[in-house]
């Protein structure tokens, strides 16, 4: 008795292309039109719906633990560590506005000055 497999091919193939995603990234929120990315050595990042970078902020001067979008009010809240070895966490909250204006700063820039135009909480 043989048996045949068919095969099906429920998603079309493309290729993807170079994109701006932090490869060391910890959490990530969905808000407005932009990604919110956080990253180990925290820092977070602004991708479009391309994955291209609109900017990055310094928010902590270790790493980002969790992030998410209150879409009622616009405001980007962010959970994270300010120095290796201390297990008390940060809560800050940013205006969208704001945040995107300091990415786009910062990506305008040098690096030196991103860290000057991060808004405060």
């Amino acid at each position: 008795m043989s048996f045949a497999f068919k095969k099906f091919n429920f998603f079309q193939q493309h290729e993807v292309k170079v994109h701006g995603f932090p490869a060391n990234s910890t959490c990530h929120c969905l808000g407005g039109n932009l990604l919110y990315v956080g990253c180990d050595n925290g820092t977070v990042h602004l991708l479009d719906e391309a994955f291209q970078s609109q900017g990055s902020l310094n928010a902590y001067g270790y790493k980002v633990l969790f992030m998410a979008w209150a879409p009622a009010r616009q405001l980007l809240v962010a959970v994270g560590l300010e120095e290796p070895g201390i297990s008390t966490a940060t809560l800050k909250v940013w205006e969208a506005e704001r945040v995107a204006t300091a990415a786009a700063a910062a990506a305008a820039s040098s690096a030196a000055a991103a860290t000057s135009s991060l808004p405060q909480p």
